[in-house]
C-alpha cells in the first residue's frame, strides 16, 4: 500500500509545471512599478531600463519608442541635468519623485495617475499604463499635462 501511495504522488507531480529548484517567480506589476518608480527618483539608470523587456515599446505624446536601447537613450537624456539646474539634495526623509494619487494593478497590467511638484511651479501630472509580462515591461502608455502657473492661480 505504501508503494502505491509513493506511486500516485511522483504520478501527481509529474503533471505539475517543472520549475527550475531556486527560480523564483516573476515580479508583479505592483511591484515591478514600485522599483521602477523608484529606480527613476533615485537616477538609477541601469536599474531603471532593466525594468523593460528587450522589445519594450514606449508610447508618449513625443512619439513611439521601441526597443531596450532606445528607451535607455530616452531615459539617459531626461535624467541629465539641464544647463543652470541646481542639483539640490531633497530633504532627510524627503520622497523624491512623483506621488502616486490612484494606482490599479491586474496580473499583467498596471495603471496610475501621478503628480510631480504639486501646487508647485513645474507642476506635472501623468496617467500612465504598463503591460508587464515574466516581469517585465512590454508597452508603457504615458499621457503629461505641465500646469502653468497662470492655471494655479485660477484654482
Amino acid at each position: 500500500m505504501r508503494h502505491a501511495i509513493v506511486i500516485a504522488a511522483a504520478g501527481l507531480v509529474g503533471a505539475l509545471p517543472l520549475i527550475a529548484l531556486g527560480a523564483s517567480a516573476p515580479r508583479t506589476p505592483q511591484q515591478v512599478v514600485e522599483h521602477h518608480f523608484s529606480a527613476a527618483a533615485s537616477g538609477a539608470l541601469d536599474a531603471l531600463v532593466s525594468d523593460y523587456a528587450d522589445n519594450a515599446t514606449v508610447i508618449s505624446a513625443a512619439g513611439v519608442i521601441h526597443g531596450k536601447a532606445a528607451i535607455r537613450q530616452q531615459f539617459a537624456r531626461m535624467m541629465r541635468p539641464r544647463a543652470g539646474a541646481a542639483a539640490a539634495a531633497p530633504p532627510a526623509g524627503a520622497r523624491r519623485g512623483p506621488a502616486i494619487k490612484q494606482e490599479f494593478f491586474t496580473p499583467d497590467t498596471a495603471w496610475l495617475v501621478w503628480v510631480q511638484n504639486e501646487g508647485k511651479p513645474g507642476e506635472v501630472r501623468g496617467v500612465e499604463t504598463y503591460i508587464i509580462r515574466n516581469g517585465k515591461i512590454e508597452l508603457e502608455t504615458v499621457g503629461t499635462v505641465n500646469v502653468h502657473a497662470a492655471a494655479q492661480s485660477a484654482q
